[in-house]
């Protein structure tokens, strides 16, 4: 950071700037030490490689707006889940009444069909050979 500054920027400046983005368990440290900039440095790469098999905190949350999308998108599921449920047993129902009724007609049709054509049939005439 001292060489990118060309000197434009004080020590105090800098060590501002660069403790800023340290960790705050090493920032908490450094912060009240009087050391140069570059001993300060060291300092705080020896605690950071002491420090690299520990995890100080990490809490995964989910954004509020992500759980309530969900929760209406899960509900909005299940509605229509309900509604297919519901069409589905409507047009087993209407299958079976449409199988029942058609074995009526078709017999009806056989009986008919044994004793008049369908002109005949339809027209209300007896046929003059019967």
């Amino acid at each position: 950071m001292q060489e990118l500054s060309e000197g434009l920027a004080d020590d105090a400046f800098l060590k501002n700037l660069w403790l800023n983005r340290l960790p705050v368990n090493i920032r908490t440290i450094l912060v009240i030490s009087s050391e140069s900039l570059s001993k300060l440095a060291e300092m705080a790469d020896r605690m950071h490689e002491y420090n690299l098999g520990e995890v100080a905190a990490v809490k995964a949350s989910k954004p509020e707006y992500c759980t309530s999308e969900l929760r209406e998108m899960k509900l909005h599921i299940s509605e229509l889940s309900k509604q297919v449920e519901t069409l589905n047993a409507r047009f087993a129902s209407l299958n079976a009444k449409k199988r029942h009724n058609r074995s009526r007609s078709e017999s009806r049709n056989r009986e008919r069909n044994n004793r008049l054509c369908s002109y005949h049939y339809n027209m209300g005439i007896e046929p003059i050979n019967a």
